[in-house]
């Protein structure tokens, strides 16, 4: 990770001037998230029910104003204050979330079950139809909502609780809709992350010749061969939706809004 304050010519990207709200911000990955945002240049607006006092602390080192929040995603009015209290954001990501342990055969399921559909799934969609007018308005924005790979496995482990695969798989419906929704202004993504990291084994690509990606990742190369380094968002469009392979899941949604006519979001593109 490109340490703060790092010069901006040696960083992966820039994110300097960006305002970037961040749900979730105490757990492990919303501080992950938070520090990594932060190095590259952002201005964080972190919120979670509780305060992560040291994780601001870390922050504060590189002189920009970020701030905590806090705030219980639940509730749609409290997700409407937060966002009229913040003002205009330049992203946000949506990672709020909880993994109640609960198996359907307790007493308690019922009410976890619920509590995995609130947290997971009727947050993002609060900060959604909050933030998405003004992104639209003006011209640029983005939204990430963090799912998970239990949503295409149903859960990494036999004991994996169910309610926590139902809320993410759908988590991943709604990226898909509001995906549409939000184009050709506001580009939104879903990223889906295992339980747990594993150690890198060369034997995990074998079979790569079956993944979509490296045919999709062809043609783009192929486009840039054809038309060079200018090439346009319209022309890397009619290359990709004039493909016959097979594809899956975020290939096959974006090779159709192409088709439909929905082009990739130009967000963050300054004059």
């Amino acid at each position: 990770m490109t340490a703060a304050g790092t010069d901006v010519a040696s960083r992966p990207y820039d994110l300097s001037g960006m305002r970037i709200l961040l749900t979730g911000a105490s757990g492990g990955i919303g501080q992950a998230t938070a520090r990594l945002c932060a190095s590259l240049g952002a201005e964080l607006v972190l919120t979670d029910r509780t305060p992560a006092p040291v994780l601001l602390e870390a922050l504060a080192g590189n002189g920009r104003n970020h701030r905590f929040l806090a705030c219980d995603v639940r509730s749609r009015s409290a997700v409407d204050d937060l966002c009229a209290a913040i003002g205009p954001v330049d992203a946000a990501i949506l990672n709020a979330g909880v993994y109640p342990l609960s198996q359907w055969e307790e007493d308690r399921w019922d009410e976890d079950f619920d509590l995995a559909m609130q947290v997971n799934v009727r947050g993002p969609a609060h900060f959604a139809r909050a933030l998405l007018p003004g992104m639209k308005a003006r011209g640029r924005g983005r939204i990430v909502v963090i799912g998970s790979i239990a949503a295409h496995t149903g859960g990494t482990y036999a004991h994996s609780p169910v309610h926590y695969a139902c809320s993410k798989g759908a988590v991943h419906t709604f990226v898909r809709w509001l995906a549409r929704r939000a184009a050709p202004e506001v580009l939104v993504n879903g990223v889906a992350i295992d339980e747990e990291l594993r150690p890198w084994k060369p034997e995990y690509i074998a079979g790569a010749i079956q993944q979509d990606d490296c045919y999709v990742e062809m043609t783009f190369l192929k486009a840039l061969e054809d038309h060079g380094l200018d090439i346009t968002y319209e022309q890397a469009g009619r290359a990709f939706a004039n493909t016959e392979y097979p594809l899956w899941h975020a290939n096959y949604y974006g090779r159709e809004n192409v088709r439909a006519g929905i082009m990739p979001a130009r967000t963050f593109s300054r004059p």
